[in-house]
């Protein structure tokens, strides 16, 4: 069952360690272009560089480190501005933590349900059970949202 669609949910980036760019709600409605660079909505490929992808010229996904760049006469930028949103993914544990004990780092947990099942760092694996609705890698639009992230 998702929840109620005024749930507030918030995930922060920071800007050169200083400013912090918060996604708040489920939607995608009236994002800023910083909450759009912090969900990998945004593309870049310089004036220069071939159009073509089979000549090496291939846009890259811009991110908020990259809120200062200055855009030069003919530069490419795709702005994805209404990006599809996975709001599934912020009812989930994703670092293993569901016991509402304290964490390692001395942060309390968020008790909601983990995501994974087991797991072996010395055999370089991990086995999740991925929720529905949850996308398992990027989109164009979201690279924030999905269980590869």
């Amino acid at each position: 069952a998702m929840p109620p669609e005024n749930e507030i949910t918030s995930v922060s980036a920071t800007v050169d360690d200083e400013d912090t760019v918060v996604l708040v709600g489920r939607d995608n409605l009236n994002l800023t272009p910083l909450q759009l660079l912090t969900l990998g909505s945004v593309w870049f490929l310089p004036a220069g560089a071939p159009r073509d992808p089979s000549l090496g010229g291939k846009p890259k996904r811009l991110t908020v480190q990259d809120a200062t760049r200055i855009l030069d006469e003919g530069d490419y930028l795709r702005v994805h501005h209404t990006p599809r949103r996975f709001p599934a993914v912020y009812d989930f544990s994703w670092d293993g933590d569901d016991d509402g004990s304290i964490k390692n780092d001395g942060t309390a947990s968020t008790n909601k349900p983990s995501v994974i099942v087991a797991s072996d760092a010395e055999k370089g694996y991990i086995v999740i059970n991925k929720p529905a609705g949850v996308p398992v890698h990027c989109t164009v639009d979201n690279a924030l949202e999905n269980v590869a992230d």
